[in-house]
C-alpha cells in the first residue's frame, strides 16, 4: 500500500521492454531486494539496486494498462516507497494498481497554484465525485469538481508542482489514474444487490430493498 505522497523524483535511464532502470537519490535511504515501490503510481518490485538507482521488472499486464510513453528513457518519474505500519497516512489509500490512463487537457495558472483538468476514461464516471480522492501519476489529489462525467478538475499546490514530475508534463500528456479503492469496493458490493448483476446502475429502490434508508 501507498499514500500518494511523493518523496522523490527519479529519471528513467533505460528500458528494454521488461527491465526498467531508474536513477535517483532515493537509494541513499537503502533498499531491500524484492520491496515494492510506486513508479508514476505503478506498484513495481525492486530486482536490483546500486548507489544511484535501482531496477524493476515491468510485466506485459502493466504495459497494457499504462502509458508506454511514461517508460521512455529521460522521463522523470514520481517515486514512493511502500507504507510501513506506524507511518502517517497523509494522502489516501493507494494500491499502485492503475485503473486507466487519462489525458492532461488543460493547465491554468492561478497565482502560485495550477488548476489542471484531466480527461478520464468513461468508466471513471462511476468513481469521480466532488472532493473525492484521485491518484494521478502516483500523486494523491482531491477532485475540485467533476466536469461533465469524466473530466476531473484538480488544484495543484506549489509544493506538489515543484516536487513531482507534473511540471515536466505538457498538454495531452498521458497520466496513470487510480480510483479510490474504497469507492471501488462499495460499488462492487452494491452491484450484486441487483438481480441483473451485470448492470452498473443503482436505484433508490435497490438501496431501500437492501435496507438503506430505514423508516422515515
Amino acid at each position: 500500500m501507498f499514500t500518494g505522497i511523493i518523496t522523490h523524483v527519479g529519471e528513467i535511464t533505460s528500458f528494454d521492454g521488461q527491465r526498467l532502470q531508474i536513477r535517483t537519490d532515493l537509494s541513499s535511504n537503502g533498499y531491500e531486494l524484492g520491496e515494492s515501490i510506486a513508479v508514476n503510481g505503478v506498484c513495481l518490485t525492486v530486482v536490483s539496486f546500486e548507489k544511484y538507482g535501482f531496477e524493476v521488472e515491468v510485466s506485459p499486464e502493466t504495459l497494457q494498462r499504462t502509458s508506454r510513453a511514461s517508460w521512455n528513457p529521460g522521463k522523470r518519474v514520481n517515486l514512493e516507497r511502500a507504507l510501513r505500519l506506524g507511518d502517517r497516512l497523509g494522502g489516501h489509500w493507494v494500491q499502485g494498481h492503475v485503473d486507466g490512463v487519462g489525458v492532461l487537457k488543460s493547465i491554468e495558472d492561478r497565482g502560485e497554484f495550477r488548476k489542471i483538468e484531466v480527461q478520464c476514461p468513461e468508466d471513471f464516471a462511476l468513481w469521480l465525485i466532488d472532493k473525492g480522492s484521485l491518484c494521478v501519476h502516483g500523486i494523491s489529489l482531491t477532485v475540485n469538481r467533476v466536469l461533465g462525467d469524466t473530466v476531473a478538475e484538480l488544484m495543484i499546490i506549489p509544493h506538489t508542482w515543484e516536487e513531482t514530475s507534473l511540471k515536466t508534463l505538457g498538454m495531452d500528456s498521458e497520466v496513470h489514474l487510480e480510483a479510490d479503492v474504497l469507492g471501488k469496493y462499495v460499488h462492487r458490493q452494491l452491484s450484486f444487490l441487483r438481480k441483473d448483476s451485470g448492470s452498473h446502475k443503482l436505484s433508490l429502490k435497490t438501496l431501500l430493498e437492501a435496507g438503506f434508508g430505514g423508516e422515515a
